[in-house]
């Protein structure tokens, strides 16, 4: 259990019964690998509402005070347990305890509509995106003794690009002196700021927060917990408009215990290739539910699935809608887009008969839809012209395991087990490198890029056939 913070829970205005009290209780996040936000709140009720949830009913903004001082927002609570206590002489006075868990806090601002536009722009120092943009701040010279001589400190560079759909983004890389009685530490510090094209809810503020940490986590191979998130909205103090600075801590995301990869490690950097700040952020922000499902899909593949069975479930629905998408041909596509209209118009037929009749009898005949085995074949060549080596048989095996695991019983005997592993792992290296290929990213590079990839060597080129990726 994490450390717990006393919270004040008010209930007024929550509904017409102004007879309700107030709330106090506490909030924590646990988890080894997971961050979970708890909390667990109590107060004294009558017996008519002594299983009342009051404000934390429907998972809607549970405004607080934070150690009953500071405004802060619970997003989307869920009670799990109700206790009423105990009753009786002995007990002459009724309470009502609630243990549940919540998905973010939000410190600084108390919300009451997770849809309400009131945030102009977010930041955050990352360590994946620190990882991502690469660089320092300063300039070591080393001596003949191979001792530090001397450190110079660069000044702060910025980078400003507008990405159509997301707004106005800052990258800035700068030093920062950690500075001790005895020691001093010297250190770069890089942070990304985006000022939104538009006012963004709490709900669009979080998902995006989300999504951008997990495009450069994806990026460079590393997962470590979430930084605190900055919002800030625009607030109005006399004539002057001020800003409303708030912190967003993300639960129920999965992290590795990690330290920062070796710049060898990471699967790409920006400067390696044409795939820069804009051109990743552009094809995230035109993608911003279908990108972050992918990566939540590879990351259950690669490291949080906990059985075979887990791990290519959490894949395969994700990569095959990717390869329906990418790998259809034009005349597929169109014949594909007719057939569905043609279907559309049957079942908008003022006449309930005329659908059903479609229904029961109409059939489809010489379909050009192609098969999975086929859109896996279109994928793996790609792959393979990239340098990669994903074998012949693949398709036909991975569309049998498919058929398998989600039409009947997802059992496997233990001769089975090597042939699942290469399918689950296999469906997990197609959909990174198909995602890595949608972000710009070059994929030969890759192809014998063993240290970014260990868990995914198999279906790479022997090594030393390409020289070593360098740090820019």
């Amino acid at each position: 259990m994490g450390e717990q913070t006393w919270i004040y829970v008010p209930e007024k205005g929550a509904s017409d019964d102004s007879e309700r009290a107030d709330w106090t209780g506490r909030i924590w996040s646990e988890g080894e690998q997971t961050v979970r936000w708890q909390f667990e709140v109590i107060r004294l009720t009558e017996p008519r509402t002594i299983y009342d949830q009051g404000v934390f009913q429907g998972a809607l903004p549970v405004s607080v005070l934070v150690d009953h001082q500071r405004p802060a927002t619970l997003v989307r609570p869920i009670a799990f347990l109700v206790d009423p206590g105990k009753s009786g002489t002995k007990h002459p006075y009724l309470r009502t305890r609630l243990t549940g868990s919540f998905q973010a806090l939000l410190t600084g601002r108390a919300v009451a509509d997770e849809n309400e536009p009131i945030f102009v722009g977010m930041g955050m120092e990352s360590e994946t995106f620190a990882a991502w943009y690469g660089g320092r701040s300063f300039d070591d010279t080393v001596g003949e003794d191979h001792r530090t001589t001397s450190i110079e400190i660069r000044k702060p560079e910025e980078e400003l690009v507008v990405v159509p759909g997301l707004g106005k983004v800052t990258a800035v890389r700068s030093p920062f002196v950690q500075r001790g009685h005895a020691s001093s530490e010297v250190r770069t510090r890089t942070v990304l700021r985006i000022t939104f094209d538009q006012p963004r809810s709490l709900s669009e503020a979080l998902d995006l927060c989300l999504g951008v940490e997990l495009l450069f986590g994806f990026l460079t191979g590393f997962r470590p917990k979430f930084p605190m998130f900055h919002l800030w909205g625009a607030g109005t103090e006399g004539n002057e408009r001020v800003p409303q600075d708030a912190e967003l801590e993300l639960g129920g995301v999965s992290f590795r215990p990690d330290k920062l990869p070796h710049f060898l490690e990471r699967m790409h950097m920006k400067g390696r290739d044409a795939a820069g700040l804009k051109e990743v952020l552009e094809v995230y922000a035109a993608n911003q539910f279908d990108i972050p499902t992918r990566i939540a899909a590879v990351q259950i593949g690669r490291w949080f699935g906990g059985t075979l069975n887990e791990r290519f479930a959490s894949v395969m629905p994700v990569l095959e809608e990717l390869l329906k998408a990418r790998f259809k041909s034009g005349e597929e596509t169109s014949y594909l887009a007719s057939e569905q209209a043609f279907f559309d118009y049957v079942d908008a037929a003022e006449d309930p008969a005329v659908g059903e009749f479609a229904r029961k009898h109409l059939e489809v005949k010489n379909k050009k839809s192609p098969g999975l085995p086929t859109l896996i074949t279109r994928a793996i060549k790609v792959l393979n012209d990239a340098g990669f080596e994903f074998g012949a048989d693949l398709p036909k095996r991975i569309n049998k395991r498919r058929a398998s695991m989600f039409h009947s019983s997802p059992l496997i005997d233990g001769g089975d087990v090597q042939a699942f592993y290469e399918e689950a792992s296999s469906a997990t290296a197609m959909l990174t490198l198909l995602t890595l290929r949608d972000l710009g990213v070059d994929l030969a590079p890759l192809s014998g890029h063993y240290p970014s990839m260990r868990d995914l060597s198999q279906f790479m080129k022997h090594p030393n056939s390409s020289g070593p990726i360098r740090e820019t």
